[in-house]
């Protein structure tokens, strides 16, 4: 009897282990599915549809976290829905490497696009169209060397980007040798400039004109060494036209330009049109004196004629910290500038001013102050810059793109 007992026990034993083993590989099991719902492993950025569900919107985060190592194939990118009041309804991770901080570009010319270049120097950019609701990648194949894409960041009807080093050589060094070149690629007709090295592009747009290229140039305070300018690269001789103010100022910015026209605004408050037949025309506005148009998101153009951006100033109070106003630049003949001033508009906050919707015409600002950026807001206006909705978000510098 008690042999039979203890076999029974022996019987009941393995019966319990067996079944708590399953229903411990079951739990882990649900765990790991639970974990990995909101995980899309070695995923692409192009693969996802961008369709939230109304009322929410759809944030993303590119390559911002790394966990506990700096291996970039290990990063990943954030995609956050939340509803309108902020409410975090689910996340998803993003294992695309590539996929990295980005810098948005809007042009008229094709207003249902936006180009997108991202940090690291890639050999590829991206669009998203907002009719097919994507990203697309494009890869860049036609350089005998590395491309290292630093911007896109360009007005015109073809597609052009700039690159770090100079197409001829690979490096900075310029084909006859001396420092520092760049390249301006138009990805459509594959056609390549070198940048003369004495006048190295800034940060701001590059203008596709009729028969130059026009960007602004960044300086050197070294005598012997070129000061800022706004360069005409003519596209047949590859040779500058260089024109300045006489009042040299500490950088000029590339705003806009079409057909044969570019404008131009300087650090210390003047804005420039020049055009191709070397007609300068300067005006000049106290309020846009020792202003930075380079370090914040490029001109969202409302209209054919005019754009609006988010300026940074040095600071003109006593704390020395610097502010931010909105912009209004008008283009053409009566060329001027103007400062708008919206309700929601806070002069102790900083802006990221993502993209204007073209066919709903809203405009979707992120509101965030420096001193404190682990929350912040999403504001979306309409055309007049009403606010619409003022929504709660973590994070808020890390965003870069949304979509409701």
């Amino acid at each position: 009897m008690d042999k039979l007992i203890r076999n029974k026990w022996k019987y009941f034993s393995l019966v319990c282990l067996v079944s708590g083993s399953i229903l411990l590989a079951i739990f882990l099991k649900v765990q790991q599915d639970r974990a990995n719902a909101n995980v899309l492993p070695r995923s692409s950025i192009t693969a996802i549809d961008f369709s939230p569900q109304q009322d929410t919107v759809m944030l993303v985060y590119p390559g911002q976290v790394q966990g506990k190592t700096n291996d970039p194939e290990l990063a990943y990118s954030s995609m956050v829905t939340i509803n309108i009041k902020g409410k975090v309804l689910n996340e998803r991770q993003i294992h695309d490497p590539r996929f990295t901080n980005l810098t948005l570009v809007q042009k008229p010319s094709t207003p249902n696009v936006l180009y997108a270049s991202a940090q690291g120097y890639p050999n590829h950019f991206y669009t998203f169209d907002f009719t097919k609701r994507h990203f697309s990648q494009h890869n860049v194949t036609y350089f005998k060397h590395d491309p290292m894409i630093e911007s896109i960041k360009h007005f015109g009807t073809d597609t052009w980007f700039k690159t770090l080093n100079s197409y001829k050589t690979g490096t900075q060094q310029s084909s006859q040798g001396t420092c520092c070149s760049h390249t301006f690629s138009n990805f459509d007709t594959r056609e390549n400039y070198e940048t003369p090295a004495r006048f190295e592009p800034g940060d701001s747009m590059m203008i596709d004109l009729d028969h130059h290229l026009a960007y602004a140039s960044v300086g050197s305070e070294d005598e012997q060494e070129e000061k800022a300018a706004m360069i005409f690269l003519d596209k047949q001789t590859e040779k500058p036209i260089v024109y300045r103010k006489k009042e040299e100022p500490y950088a000029y910015s590339a705003l806009y330009g079409k057909d044969d026209t570019a404008y131009f605004a300087s650090t210390d408050g003047w804005m420039i049109r020049i055009n191709e037949a070397g007609q300068q025309t300067e005006q000049y506005y106290s309020f846009l004196q020792d202003s930075n148009y380079d370090i914040t998101d490029p001109i969202r153009m409302i209209n054919a004629t005019q754009g609006v951006q988010v300026v940074q100033q040095s600071s003109r109070d006593n704390q020395n910290r610097d502010r931010q106003v909105l912009v209004k630049w008008t283009f053409g003949q009566a060329f001027s500038v103007q400062e708008i001033k919206p309700k929601f508009w806070a002069a102790d906050k900083w802006y990221k001013y993502l993209y204007i919707h073209p066919k709903t015409k809203k405009s979707y600002f992120i509101e965030f102050d420096p001193e404190k950026p682990d929350k912040g807001k999403l504001l979306i206006t309409n055309q007049k810059y009403e606010l619409l909705h003022e929504v709660p978000v973590a994070g808020p510098i890390g965003i870069d793109f949304v979509i409701e």
